[in-house]
Protein backbone atom coordinates (compact mmCIF):
# COMPACT_ATOMS: atom_id res chain seq x y z
CA UNK A 1 0.00 0.00 0.00
CA UNK A 2 1.29 3.66 -0.57
CA UNK A 3 2.95 5.40 1.83
CA UNK A 4 0.68 8.62 2.98
CA UNK A 5 3.73 10.73 3.18
CA UNK A 6 6.70 10.84 0.07
CA UNK A 7 9.09 13.13 -0.88
CA UNK A 8 8.89 15.44 -3.91
CA UNK A 9 12.04 14.87 -5.52
CA UNK A 10 11.81 17.99 -7.68
CA UNK A 11 11.31 20.76 -4.73
CA UNK A 12 11.80 17.90 -2.04
CA UNK A 13 9.20 19.12 -0.05
CA UNK A 14 7.38 16.10 2.57
CA UNK A 15 3.30 15.85 0.65
CA UNK A 16 0.62 14.43 2.15
CA UNK A 17 -0.42 12.02 -0.39
CA UNK A 18 -4.34 13.32 -0.11
CA UNK A 19 -2.95 16.70 -1.15
CA UNK A 20 -1.94 15.89 -4.72
CA UNK A 21 -3.27 17.69 -7.25
CA UNK A 22 -3.70 16.97 -10.76
CA UNK A 23 -2.94 18.82 -14.40
CA UNK A 24 -5.09 18.14 -17.54
CA UNK A 25 -2.49 17.43 -20.37
CA UNK A 26 -4.88 17.09 -23.09
CA UNK A 27 -4.01 19.01 -26.07
CA UNK A 28 -7.82 19.30 -26.94
CA UNK A 29 -9.14 19.92 -23.31
CA UNK A 30 -11.42 22.92 -23.89
CA UNK A 31 -9.49 24.55 -20.56
CA UNK A 32 -6.76 24.96 -22.57
CA UNK A 33 -3.27 25.87 -20.68
CA UNK A 34 -3.58 28.39 -17.80
CA UNK A 35 -0.96 30.29 -15.56
CA UNK A 36 0.56 28.03 -13.04
CA UNK A 37 2.19 30.30 -9.92
CA UNK A 38 3.20 27.33 -8.17
CA UNK A 39 5.56 26.40 -10.94
CA UNK A 40 6.50 29.77 -11.83
CA UNK A 41 7.97 30.48 -8.22
CA UNK A 42 9.39 27.19 -8.49
CA UNK A 43 11.43 28.03 -11.63
CA UNK A 44 12.15 31.61 -10.55
CA UNK A 45 10.57 33.15 -13.53
CA UNK A 46 9.74 36.53 -13.56
CA UNK A 47 7.29 35.91 -16.22
CA UNK A 48 4.36 33.86 -16.57
CA UNK A 49 4.28 30.21 -16.97
CA UNK A 50 1.06 28.24 -18.44
CA UNK A 51 0.73 24.93 -18.15
CA UNK A 52 -2.38 22.14 -18.25
CA UNK A 53 -6.08 22.50 -16.62
CA UNK A 54 -5.24 22.02 -12.84
CA UNK A 55 -8.68 19.53 -11.58
CA UNK A 56 -10.65 21.08 -9.23
CA UNK A 57 -12.70 18.28 -8.25
CA UNK A 58 -11.41 16.40 -4.70
CA UNK A 59 -10.14 13.31 -6.08
CA UNK A 60 -11.07 10.15 -4.05
CA UNK A 61 -8.76 7.91 -1.74
CA UNK A 62 -9.01 5.08 -4.31
CA UNK A 63 -7.93 7.77 -7.06
CA UNK A 64 -5.58 8.61 -4.76
CA UNK A 65 -4.05 5.05 -4.38
CA UNK A 66 -3.86 4.47 -7.97
CA UNK A 67 -6.93 2.01 -7.98
CA UNK A 68 -8.80 4.26 -10.22
CA UNK A 69 -7.78 7.10 -12.31
CA UNK A 70 -8.52 10.58 -11.60
CA UNK A 71 -9.59 12.44 -14.89
CA UNK A 72 -10.32 16.15 -15.93
CA UNK A 73 -13.40 17.76 -14.95
CA UNK A 74 -13.21 19.58 -17.95
CA UNK A 75 -12.23 16.78 -20.74
CA UNK A 76 -12.81 13.49 -18.40
CA UNK A 77 -9.34 12.49 -20.00
CA UNK A 78 -6.93 11.36 -17.58
CA UNK A 79 -4.62 13.35 -15.49
CA UNK A 80 -0.96 13.68 -14.20
CA UNK A 81 -0.34 13.73 -9.98
CA UNK A 82 1.50 17.27 -9.27
CA UNK A 83 3.21 17.79 -6.11
CA UNK A 84 0.90 21.09 -4.47
CA UNK A 85 4.33 22.56 -3.53
CA UNK A 86 6.01 23.20 -7.17
CA UNK A 87 3.71 21.68 -8.89
CA UNK A 88 5.99 19.12 -11.15
CA UNK A 89 4.53 15.76 -12.30
CA UNK A 90 5.19 13.10 -9.91
CA UNK A 91 6.09 9.64 -10.85
CA UNK A 92 4.74 6.64 -9.91
CA UNK A 93 7.23 5.15 -7.84
CA UNK A 94 7.32 8.62 -5.77
CA UNK A 95 3.60 8.68 -5.24
CA UNK A 96 4.16 5.05 -3.91
CA UNK A 97 6.12 6.27 -1.43
CA UNK A 98 9.46 4.98 -3.06
CA UNK A 99 11.43 7.90 -2.96
CA UNK A 100 15.61 8.34 -2.59
CA UNK A 101 17.04 11.69 -3.16
CA UNK A 102 20.58 11.64 -3.40
CA UNK A 103 22.77 14.46 -2.81
CA UNK A 104 25.98 15.21 -4.13
CA UNK A 105 27.39 18.01 -2.11
CA UNK A 106 31.12 19.19 -1.62
CA UNK A 107 34.01 21.44 -1.31
CA UNK A 108 33.67 24.40 -4.21
CA UNK A 109 36.06 22.60 -6.61
CA UNK A 110 35.37 19.52 -5.96
CA UNK A 111 34.20 17.96 -9.32
CA UNK A 112 30.53 17.21 -8.54
CA UNK A 113 29.05 17.80 -11.83
CA UNK A 114 31.92 15.79 -13.81
CA UNK A 115 30.71 12.99 -10.99
CA UNK A 116 26.71 13.06 -11.49
CA UNK A 117 27.70 13.50 -15.33
CA UNK A 118 29.35 10.21 -15.32
CA UNK A 119 28.01 8.24 -12.90
CA UNK A 120 24.33 8.70 -14.76
CA UNK A 121 26.00 7.72 -18.32
CA UNK A 122 27.44 4.61 -16.02
CA UNK A 123 24.73 3.86 -13.90
CA UNK A 124 22.41 3.33 -17.42
CA UNK A 125 25.00 1.68 -19.52
CA UNK A 126 26.64 -0.86 -17.11
CA UNK A 127 26.22 -0.62 -13.39
CA UNK A 128 22.08 -0.84 -13.63
CA UNK A 129 22.43 -4.02 -15.89
CA UNK A 130 25.16 -5.69 -13.80
CA UNK A 131 22.58 -5.95 -10.99
CA UNK A 132 19.74 -6.72 -13.04
CA UNK A 133 18.23 -3.80 -13.29
CA UNK A 134 17.54 -0.41 -15.65
CA UNK A 135 17.68 2.83 -14.85
CA UNK A 136 15.26 5.40 -17.19
CA UNK A 137 15.32 8.96 -17.19
CA UNK A 138 12.03 10.51 -15.57
CA UNK A 139 9.40 11.80 -18.58
CA UNK A 140 6.83 14.47 -17.95
CA UNK A 141 3.60 13.70 -20.03
CA UNK A 142 2.73 16.98 -20.22
CA UNK A 143 6.07 17.89 -21.41
CA UNK A 144 7.70 20.36 -18.78
CA UNK A 145 10.42 17.96 -17.87
CA UNK A 146 12.71 15.38 -19.73
CA UNK A 147 15.26 13.59 -17.07
CA UNK A 148 17.65 12.31 -20.17
CA UNK A 149 17.06 15.47 -22.47
CA UNK A 150 18.65 17.73 -19.37
CA UNK A 151 21.00 15.40 -18.63
CA UNK A 152 22.51 15.34 -22.72
CA UNK A 153 22.23 19.10 -22.89
CA UNK A 154 23.60 20.19 -19.31
CA UNK A 155 26.47 17.54 -18.72
CA UNK A 156 26.91 14.22 -21.69
CA UNK A 157 26.77 16.44 -25.20
CA UNK A 158 29.99 18.64 -23.86
CA UNK A 159 31.57 16.22 -21.54
CA UNK A 160 31.27 12.82 -23.92
CA UNK A 161 30.47 14.54 -26.70
CA UNK A 162 32.62 17.74 -27.33
CA UNK A 163 35.19 16.36 -24.67
CA UNK A 164 35.25 19.02 -22.96
CA UNK A 165 35.28 19.75 -19.15
CA UNK A 166 32.49 21.05 -17.71
CA UNK A 167 31.62 24.36 -15.74
CA UNK A 168 31.41 24.42 -11.97
CA UNK A 169 27.73 24.20 -10.69
CA UNK A 170 26.73 27.61 -9.96
CA UNK A 171 25.03 28.94 -7.04
CA UNK A 172 20.69 27.94 -6.32
CA UNK A 173 20.70 31.20 -4.28
CA UNK A 174 21.15 33.35 -7.79
CA UNK A 175 17.11 33.44 -8.52
CA UNK A 176 16.36 31.61 -11.91
CA UNK A 177 16.30 27.98 -11.81
CA UNK A 178 17.29 26.88 -15.29
CA UNK A 179 18.18 23.29 -16.01
CA UNK A 180 22.05 22.33 -14.38
CA UNK A 181 20.04 23.82 -11.46
CA UNK A 182 17.12 20.62 -11.45
CA UNK A 183 17.02 17.77 -10.11
CA UNK A 184 17.92 14.37 -12.14
CA UNK A 185 14.91 12.61 -11.53
CA UNK A 186 15.67 8.46 -13.03
CA UNK A 187 13.39 5.19 -12.22
CA UNK A 188 15.41 2.50 -10.66
CA UNK A 189 13.79 -1.03 -11.68
CA UNK A 190 14.87 -4.28 -10.62
CA UNK A 191 13.96 -6.26 -13.88
CA UNK A 192 13.83 -9.96 -12.59
CA UNK A 193 11.43 -8.43 -9.54
CA UNK A 194 9.43 -10.82 -8.03
CA UNK A 195 5.44 -10.66 -8.49
CA UNK A 196 3.89 -8.49 -5.53
CA UNK A 197 7.05 -6.81 -4.87
CA UNK A 198 8.07 -3.25 -5.00
CA UNK A 199 11.44 -2.99 -6.13
CA UNK A 200 11.06 0.16 -8.86
CA UNK A 201 12.07 3.47 -7.04
CA UNK A 202 12.56 6.73 -7.81
CA UNK A 203 16.45 7.97 -7.79
CA UNK A 204 16.57 11.87 -8.05
CA UNK A 205 20.40 13.53 -7.86
CA UNK A 206 20.64 16.72 -6.73
CA UNK A 207 24.01 19.08 -7.20
CA UNK A 208 24.52 21.89 -4.89
CA UNK A 209 26.66 24.65 -5.69
CA UNK A 210 29.91 24.65 -3.47
CA UNK A 211 29.35 28.30 -2.43
CA UNK A 212 26.33 27.60 -1.07
CA UNK A 213 27.67 24.79 1.06
CA UNK A 214 30.50 27.45 2.25
CA UNK A 215 28.38 30.28 3.76
CA UNK A 216 25.52 29.60 6.37
CA UNK A 217 23.12 32.45 4.84
CA UNK A 218 23.13 30.70 1.17
CA UNK A 219 22.61 26.83 3.02
CA UNK A 220 19.54 27.87 3.52
CA UNK A 221 18.40 27.43 0.04
CA UNK A 222 19.46 23.75 0.13
CA UNK A 223 17.98 22.56 3.71
CA UNK A 224 15.29 20.93 2.54
CA UNK A 225 17.04 18.84 0.05
CA UNK A 226 19.45 17.79 2.73
CA UNK A 227 16.92 17.07 4.93
CA UNK A 228 15.19 14.88 3.44
CA UNK A 229 17.55 13.11 1.73
CA UNK A 230 18.07 8.93 1.73
CA UNK A 231 21.67 9.66 1.44
CA UNK A 232 24.56 11.98 0.89
CA UNK A 233 27.48 11.58 -1.28
CA UNK A 234 30.09 14.36 0.30
CA UNK A 235 32.86 15.15 -2.52
CA UNK A 236 36.48 16.39 -1.34
CA UNK A 237 38.92 17.39 -3.73
CA UNK A 238 42.20 16.41 -1.90
CA UNK A 239 44.33 18.78 -3.48
CA UNK A 240 41.99 21.21 -1.07
CA UNK A 241 44.34 19.97 1.90
CA UNK A 242 47.39 21.78 2.05
CA UNK A 243 49.46 18.13 2.47
CA UNK A 244 47.93 16.56 0.12
CA UNK A 245 48.90 19.26 -2.12
CA UNK A 246 52.78 19.39 -0.95
CA UNK A 247 53.27 15.71 -1.35
CA UNK A 248 51.84 15.46 -4.90
CA UNK A 249 53.94 18.28 -6.00
CA UNK A 250 56.96 16.21 -4.35
CA UNK A 251 56.11 13.32 -6.00
CA UNK A 252 55.29 14.60 -9.69
CA UNK A 253 58.23 17.16 -9.40
CA UNK A 254 56.49 19.63 -10.53
CA UNK A 255 53.68 22.63 -9.25
CA UNK A 256 50.14 21.59 -9.47
CA UNK A 257 47.70 23.54 -11.74
CA UNK A 258 44.34 21.87 -10.49
CA UNK A 259 41.62 23.92 -9.79
CA UNK A 260 41.52 21.88 -6.64
CA UNK A 261 44.40 23.74 -5.53
CA UNK A 262 42.09 27.39 -5.68
CA UNK A 263 41.48 28.99 -2.01
CA UNK A 264 37.95 27.15 -1.14
CA UNK A 265 36.58 26.55 2.59
CA UNK A 266 38.36 23.96 4.06
CA UNK A 267 36.09 20.20 4.47
CA UNK A 268 36.12 20.50 7.55
CA UNK A 269 34.25 24.11 7.28
CA UNK A 270 32.04 22.36 4.53
CA UNK A 271 31.28 19.34 7.07
CA UNK A 272 30.66 21.30 10.21
CA UNK A 273 27.65 23.71 7.68
CA UNK A 274 26.23 20.81 5.93
CA UNK A 275 25.92 18.74 9.45
CA UNK A 276 24.24 21.93 11.19
CA UNK A 277 22.04 22.22 8.64
CA UNK A 278 20.63 19.02 8.86
CA UNK A 279 20.37 19.13 12.67
CA UNK A 280 18.64 22.13 12.09
CA UNK A 281 15.62 20.92 9.34
CA UNK A 282 15.29 17.41 11.33
CA UNK A 283 15.58 19.02 15.08
CA UNK A 284 18.01 16.83 16.09
CA UNK A 285 19.85 17.35 18.92
CA UNK A 286 24.12 18.31 18.61
CA UNK A 287 24.43 15.34 20.94
CA UNK A 288 22.62 12.98 18.92
CA UNK A 289 24.37 11.67 15.66
CA UNK A 290 22.37 12.02 12.61
CA UNK A 291 21.09 9.14 10.95
CA UNK A 292 21.89 9.81 7.22
CA UNK A 293 24.26 7.47 5.46
CA UNK A 294 27.19 9.66 4.20
CA UNK A 295 29.19 8.85 1.76
CA UNK A 296 32.48 10.83 2.11
CA UNK A 297 33.85 10.46 -0.94
CA UNK A 298 37.40 12.04 -2.21
CA UNK A 299 37.30 12.34 -5.63
CA UNK A 300 40.35 13.19 -8.18
CA UNK A 301 41.80 10.23 -7.18
CA UNK A 302 43.52 10.16 -10.26
CA UNK A 303 45.67 13.40 -9.52
CA UNK A 304 46.76 11.74 -5.73
CA UNK A 305 47.27 8.01 -7.13
CA UNK A 306 51.24 8.98 -6.96
CA UNK A 307 51.14 9.25 -3.17
CA UNK A 308 48.82 6.29 -2.77
CA UNK A 309 50.88 2.74 -1.94
CA UNK A 310 51.11 0.10 -4.08
CA UNK A 311 49.07 -3.15 -3.04
CA UNK A 312 46.03 -0.67 -1.38
CA UNK A 313 42.42 -2.28 -2.45
CA UNK A 314 41.61 1.42 -3.68
CA UNK A 315 44.00 1.25 -6.74
CA UNK A 316 42.12 -1.59 -7.70
CA UNK A 317 38.58 -1.28 -9.79
CA UNK A 318 35.48 -1.73 -7.86
CA UNK A 319 34.26 -5.32 -7.71
CA UNK A 320 30.84 -4.62 -6.76
CA UNK A 321 29.47 -5.23 -10.38
CA UNK A 322 31.16 -8.28 -11.13
CA UNK A 323 29.49 -9.67 -8.10
CA UNK A 324 26.01 -8.34 -8.30
CA UNK A 325 25.60 -7.07 -5.30
CA UNK A 326 27.29 -4.85 -2.85
CA UNK A 327 30.53 -6.32 -1.74
CA UNK A 328 30.92 -5.67 1.69
CA UNK A 329 33.87 -6.87 2.87
CA UNK A 330 35.77 -4.53 -0.05
CA UNK A 331 34.23 -1.50 1.59
CA UNK A 332 35.50 -2.03 4.73
CA UNK A 333 39.16 -2.80 3.47
CA UNK A 334 38.88 0.89 1.54
CA UNK A 335 37.35 2.91 4.18
CA UNK A 336 40.00 1.33 6.47
CA UNK A 337 42.70 2.45 4.42
CA UNK A 338 41.13 6.23 3.40
CA UNK A 339 41.47 6.31 6.92
CA UNK A 340 44.41 6.16 7.48
CA UNK A 341 45.28 8.17 4.15
CA UNK A 342 43.51 10.77 5.97
CA UNK A 343 45.79 10.63 9.38
CA UNK A 344 48.75 10.78 7.46
CA UNK A 345 47.36 13.67 5.44
CA UNK A 346 46.63 15.40 8.26
CA UNK A 347 43.34 15.17 8.35
CA UNK A 348 42.13 14.04 11.77
CA UNK A 349 39.99 16.74 12.78
CA UNK A 350 38.23 16.27 9.52
CA UNK A 351 38.14 12.52 10.74
CA UNK A 352 36.74 13.37 14.15
CA UNK A 353 33.89 15.52 12.82
CA UNK A 354 32.35 13.25 10.30
CA UNK A 355 32.46 10.09 13.25
CA UNK A 356 30.69 13.22 16.33
CA UNK A 357 27.90 14.15 13.44
CA UNK A 358 26.84 11.06 11.53
CA UNK A 359 26.31 7.39 13.04
CA UNK A 360 26.52 5.74 9.48
CA UNK A 361 29.31 7.13 7.40
CA UNK A 362 32.19 5.53 5.36
CA UNK A 363 35.14 6.62 3.32
CA UNK A 364 35.92 6.14 -0.80
CA UNK A 365 37.87 7.59 -3.05
CA UNK A 366 36.59 7.89 -6.92
CA UNK A 367 37.99 9.61 -10.43
CA UNK A 368 35.13 10.75 -12.17
CA UNK A 369 37.43 11.18 -15.51
CA UNK A 370 39.83 8.14 -15.07
CA UNK A 371 43.32 7.81 -14.27
CA UNK A 372 45.49 9.49 -16.11
CA UNK A 373 43.01 11.74 -18.11
CA UNK A 374 43.92 15.11 -16.81
CA UNK A 375 42.48 17.89 -18.98
CA UNK A 376 44.49 19.44 -20.97
CA UNK A 377 45.50 23.19 -21.48
CA UNK A 378 42.32 23.50 -23.80
CA UNK A 379 39.91 21.84 -20.86
CA UNK A 380 39.99 18.90 -23.70
CA UNK A 381 39.82 15.17 -22.08
CA UNK A 382 39.14 11.65 -23.37
CA UNK A 383 36.35 9.90 -23.16
CA UNK A 384 35.90 9.46 -19.14
CA UNK A 385 37.28 6.17 -18.07
CA UNK A 386 35.86 6.22 -14.17
CA UNK A 387 37.39 4.76 -10.92
CA UNK A 388 35.03 3.12 -8.61
CA UNK A 389 32.60 6.35 -9.13
CA UNK A 390 29.56 3.70 -8.14
CA UNK A 391 30.59 2.72 -4.91
CA UNK A 392 29.04 5.30 -2.56
CA UNK A 393 25.94 5.22 -4.45
CA UNK A 394 25.96 1.04 -4.17
CA UNK A 395 27.04 1.53 -0.16
CA UNK A 396 24.33 4.11 -0.19
CA UNK A 397 21.21 1.66 -1.78
CA UNK A 398 22.49 -0.94 0.37
CA UNK A 399 22.30 0.87 3.38
CA UNK A 400 18.83 1.53 2.17
CA UNK A 401 17.95 -1.91 1.42
CA UNK A 402 17.66 -1.26 -1.97
CA UNK A 403 20.34 -3.81 -3.35
CA UNK A 404 21.77 -6.91 -1.71
CA UNK A 405 25.40 -7.36 -0.15
CA UNK A 406 27.69 -9.57 -0.69
CA UNK A 407 30.61 -10.53 1.29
Amino acid sequence: MPKLVFTCPFCFERVQLDKVEHRCHNGWCPAGKEPDAEYQKYLGASTAVSLGHIVKDEPSMLSLLGLRPVTCDRCGHPTLAICPHCHNTLPDTTLNGCDNIISVVGTRSSGKSHYIAVLVNELQRRIAPALGASVQGFVDMSGAYNADAIYRRTKYDRLYGKQETLEMTQSNFTGLRGEDKQPLVYTFDYVGRQAGRSNRFTLAFFDAAGEDLQDAHLMATVNRYLGHSAGIIFLVDPLQVPEVLAQVEAASGHVSHSTGAVAGAAPDTVMANISALIRQSRGIKPTRPIDIPVAVAFSKFDEVELIVPAGMAVRAPSPHCAAGAFVESDRMTVDAEMRNLLSAWGMQSFLMQAQANYRNHSYFAVSSLGLHNAPDSTGHVHRPLPHRVEDPLLWIMAENGLLKRAR
